[in-house]
């Protein structure tokens, strides 16, 4: 099927650098040439790994990938080394600080539910032993 088939006489121009789109380009197309095509793709990808990762879909900022390259890397001398094993040290002092966080929360949440059922039970205990 070709382009003047179904726009009949319509000119489309390339979303990337506005220049007509060729009719011998697929119907669908909205790039004109396959370098235009290229580079979208590419700004789409840019944009995307802005906001989540590519691979995992997990937030994903610049500092996140540096962090990320830096686990993947492999040390090459004794120096490397030694600035790998205190960054891992670095992060699981991270992670510790969060869990601590999260299960404090957790923590400080449960009294709150405790009391509610607690009342809830003294209010259902009060309304059933009318006789």
């Amino acid at each position: 099927m070709s382009r003047t088939d179904d726009y009949s006489g319509v000119r489309m121009h390339c979303v990337v650098c506005k220049k007509e789109i060729p009719p011998e380009r697929r119907w669908d197309a909205i790039c004109c040439s396959p370098e235009c095509t290229k580079k979208r793709k590419e700004y789409g990808r840019s944009r995307r790994d802005h906001v989540v990762c590519r691979y995992c879909y997990k937030p994903s900022t610049p500092e996140q990938r540096k962090s990320y390259q830096q686990w993947r890397r492999r040390p090459q001398n004794a120096e490397d080394e030694e600035l790998f094993r205190r960054w891992r040290e670095d992060q699981v002092k991270v992670a510790v600080v969060e869990t601590r966080r999260a299960n404090k929360k957790a923590k400080l949440d449960e009294p709150a539910e405790e009391e509610r059922d607690a009342e809830k039970e003294e209010v259902e205990g009060g309304h059933g032993h009318h006789g």
